[in-house]
């Protein structure tokens, strides 16, 4: 009989339940012998899945009167037991993760089962917990990392239900049987015109579109299509100027953005100087049918645009049937937003720049933003970001570490996103697998999110689990899950088995790529197909693909991806045996980076030209570039391609027979 005001229910994670009524923990029906302490922090654990739980609640929950001697090392001990028990490794965990200086998180699905629910079965593997069939799959099933997993997949009955969990072989065929996961509808800003006739107020248009963003996502009733993924569409497939779009029109933006709803508008700032009004007017179309679902118009001071954005966000919600906002998630809002005006125009500046692809002038933007307003840690975040695309690695971390240690007061989905992308800046990139992971589990709708855990798998060598994430993400519904990413990232998975099945999923998912108007994707699939045909057999065919590419992202404004195609295309004349004819492709590729301010595309260039101009004699040219090189990796703080850069001067040194001088410089390197 279960005890009084203790749940009838278990909770499941892998081969393990947890029986709240009988304080038990069993692994395939097998008792696991688990002290109070350890059980404590595992329910707890278990009762706030993906979130964090701190070493203070623990703390409160093991010694509610303070009666322990070491707090940090008593707590260790507990967490050490737990994970014994549970056979989890705390550096690659599987269930319980370790925050840096904040506590722990439970990063496995869980599933509610009561008690007259029947045993799990046995055959399960570790990680994947089953759904009730009026339930989506949680998450992604987990697995050991370095663990493999062959191409037959893996059935799971479910009721009269099958599930492939494994890669098919033939996917478009196997995506058909599956259940789709049940989504959110969504919704893509895609901003607001001038009507100012004031270029001094064409910040508000990104402003405006990320404060009604924030406003709509609060709640997490609807999933907001990202700022950068409606820039990077409008920069190569744009829409008119207009405050209507037709059905054409939106039909299209709604299949390339995964959107059923789209939102746009215009704003006009009147007034004199200190008492000047703002007037803001949308629409809300449906994407699929062009239908205007509602406009609306607010109005009130230039000083206060959130206060405006508010009002008509809450507009439309209602107008959406979603909930209003919860009061108690006010203050997150608040802090995804900067303190003050003159912070949140450069902040939109800043985000502007971004979205225009020119990371130099953002980074500038950026830094004023932070100079008004320190404390704003998404400004920080987006500063990390435009010093990563320059290729300032250090700085890039520093950044990040610091949106990281300010996100505290942040929507749970945004102070992720800040995690996530504060561990990618590591050296060691487990973290932030976990991170997405944990994102994607808590919200399995999310493409996007599905997205950032496949690269992360992608470098750390997980090919099998990229592809089981794929999997996942097909179920989908079109277009989400029919997005041309998914099978450009099949194609890279594949790839790396070095089988001859990653040329299907390449050319399908450049053709749905084109066809929907998404050209910088296009032009990605484009520069894999280069890379991959520059290795192979056929080098020549290798150009046309690179071109290509590189006209795509010229076009699209996109000058440092640009730039690395030019790269690519020096990198084949010179292939060819066209030594002379690559020579100026580098230098125009040297050119164009030091105008995007990209350091390590700079290097790259300026590296491989060296390399050619040893293999052509040029020694004295050679050398003066590698020092060029070498300074560059200097300056971004790159110790490991500093000394790839000396050792290469070393080499020279050698050539010319200058035997003293290249002794020095090679002891230098082992130093």
């Amino acid at each position: 009989m279960d005890r009084p005001g203790i749940p009838s229910e278990s909770l499941r994670f892998g081969l393990f339940e947890l029986d709240l009524a009988a304080r038990s923990v069993t692994r395939k029906g097998v008792p696991v012998r688990l002290q109070d302490q350890p059980f404590l922090v595992l329910t707890l654990l278990l009762e706030r899945p993906n979130d964090i739980v701190t070493r203070e609640e623990l703390r409160q929950r093991l010694w509610p009167d303070g009666t322990y001697v070491d707090f940090d090392g008593s707590l260790n001990a507990v967490l050490k037991r737990l994970r014994a028990a549970l056979g989890d490794d705390p550096d690659q965990p599987r269930f319980i993760e370790t925050v840096p200086k904040r506590g722990y998180r439970f990063i496995a699905p869980v599933t509610r089962v009561p008690k007259t629910e029947p045993a799990p079965d046995p055959a399960d593997a570790p990680g994947i917990s089953r759904s009730h069939e009026d339930t989506p799959m949680p998450g992604v099933a987990r697995r050991r990392p370095g663990v493999l997993f062959g191409a037959l997949a893996i059935l799971l009955i479910l009721g009269a239900a099958s599930l492939w969990l494994g890669r098919a072989k033939a996917p478009d065929s196997a995506h058909a049987e599956l259940k789709p996961i049940a989504a959110r509808r969504s919704v893509a800003v895609l901003g607001f015109q001038n009507n100012s006739g004031n270029s001094e107020d064409a910040w508000l248009s990104t402003a405006l579109s990320q404060m009604l963003s924030t406003e709509l996502a609060a709640g997490e009733n609807l999933r907001l299509v990202s700022g950068e993924e409606v820039a990077s569409l409008n920069a190569s497939s744009p829409w008119p100027a207009s405050d209507t779009l037709g059905r054409s029109t939106t039909s299209r933006i709604g299949t390339a953005l995964n959107s059923d709803w789209l939102v746009l508008g215009s704003y006009a700032v009147a007034g004199e100087p200190g008492s000047r009004k703002l007037r803001l007017d949308a629409r809300l179309q449906d994407a699929a049918t062009g239908e205007i679902v509602a406009e609306l118009a607010e109005t009130g001071s230039v000083e206060d645009p959130f206060a405006i954005v508010s009002r008509l966000g809450g507009q439309m919600r209602d107008r959406l049937g979603i909930p209003p906002v919860n009061e108690s998630d006010r203050p997150a809002l608040l802090a995804s937003l900067p303190s003050n005006g003159e912070a949140a125009r450069f902040y939109a500046q800043g985000l502007m720049k971004l979205r225009e692809f020119d990371a130099l002038a953002a980074k500038d933007l950026l830094l004023q933003a932070i100079a008004v307003d320190p404390k704003f840690p998404l400004a920080h975040s987006m500063l990390a970001q435009a010093w990563g695309q320059l290729g300032y690695d250090a700085r890039s971390r520093e950044e990040a570490k610091t949106a990281l240690d300010l996100s505290a007061d942040l929507p749970r989905a945004d102070r992720m996103v800040v995690e996530g992308a504060y561990y990618e800046s590591l050296a060691d990139p487990e973290k932030a697998v976990a991170t997405w992971r944990a994102l994607l589990t808590l919200f399995p709708d999310s493409l996007e999110y599905g997205l950032r855990l496949v690269a992360m798998l992608d470098r750390v060598g997980r090919y099998e689990e990229a592809l089981e994430t794929i999997a996942q993400l097909r179920r989908l519904r079109p277009p989400a899950g029919d997005d041309a990413r998914l099978d450009l990232w099949e194609s890279r998975e594949i790839s790396h088995r070095s089988g001859p099945d990653a040329e299907a999923p390449l050319q399908r998912g450049l053709s749905k790529a084109a066809a929907r108007g998404q050209k910088l994707i296009y032009a990605d699939g484009k520069v894999a197909q280069c890379a991959a045909l520059q290795y192979s057999d056929h080098p020549g065919d290798a150009f046309a693909p690179c071109q290509e590419a590189y006209d795509t992202f010229l076009a699209a404004g996109n000058r440092a991806r640009a730039t690395d195609a030019l790269r690519h295309l020096a990198d084949l004349t010179s292939q060819q045996g066209r030594r002379d004819e690559a020579l100026p492709i580098y230098d125009r590729a040297i050119r164009m980076a030091r105008q995007t301010g990209s350091r390590s595309m700079l290097a790259a260039a300026q590296n491989n030209m060296a390399i050619l101009l040893e293999s052509q004699g040029e020694l004295d040219r050679a050398e003066a570039m590698f020092r060029d090189v070498r300074k560059t990796f200097e300056e971004v703080g790159d110790a490991l391609n500093v000394l790839t850069a000396l050792d290469n001067i070393g080499d020279i040194q050698l050539a010319r027979g200058d035997l003293r001088t290249s002794e020095k410089t090679f002891q230098e390197v082992i130093a």
